[in-house]
């Protein structure tokens, strides 16, 4: 499967008071994208991401992977506060988490994210394997 040609745009929006919660990968409280996307101009608050297996937690606010499609994500203008990752294994990135995408991050403010895990990583942003920051 090939992204390709599609996008998604999130825009002007407010993305509160969400949660995603699992045993093997809680990732995204608040905006998950494995797609092609934009995501700008939001309030993305009080999201969280709880995982409740020693497992990984990842993006309270965004979370942007690749698993399956190259994703290329270009994320501006938003403000991401107050969102959470937890987990008795490891988290990060209670703000925003990119795992092995391209991406543009571009004037955001980020900002009272908290990570709370045995092993914790970027309360406001984390960046993990194979990341191409596009300008």
């Amino acid at each position: 499967m090939d992204s390709g040609n599609h996008w998604i745009i999130l825009e002007e929006n407010e993305v509160s008071e969400n949660n995603a919660t699992a045993g093997v990968y809680a990732g995204g409280g608040g905006v998950y994208v494995a797609i092609n996307a934009i995501v700008k101009n939001n309030v993305i608050e009080n999201n969280t991401c709880l995982n409740i297996n020693y497992q990984v937690a990842s993006g309270g606010g965004i979370a942007v992977d690749e698993w399956e499609v190259p994703v290329l994500a270009y994320i501006s203008g938003n403000t991401v506060r107050y969102n959470s990752v937890t987990s008795d294994g490891s988290a990060g990135g209670a703000g925003i988490f990119v795992f092995s995408a391209k991406v543009g991050i571009f004037g955001n403010t980020i900002g009272d994210n908290l990570v709370d895990a045995g092993y914790s990583y970027g309360g406001g942003l984390h960046m993990q394997w194979q990341i191409q920051l596009l300008s």
